[in-house]
């Protein structure tokens, strides 16, 4: 599962604002695809197990997320 926190606080709210809105529409298409599922505890999706390892791999080619 992976808890998702959608704050807002921090120096640069324009940034940040985007950058969720952009993280909603992704998991819009991802949703879509029944590729994530909403859980009944606020803040926490289930990610289908396929893209869990396409995330994977993409970290390991591309480096840390760090």
């Amino acid at each position: 599962m992976l808890k998702i926190s959608l704050s807002s606080k921090g120096a640069n709210n324009k940034h940040r604002e985007t950058s969720n809105i952009d993280f909603e529409d992704n998991l819009d298409v991802l949703w879509g695809y029944l590729l994530i599922t909403i859980t009944a505890t606020p803040g926490f999706l289930e990610i289908h197990l396929l893209v869990q390892f396409c995330t994977k791999v993409w970290i390991s080619k591309s480096g840390s997320p760090h």
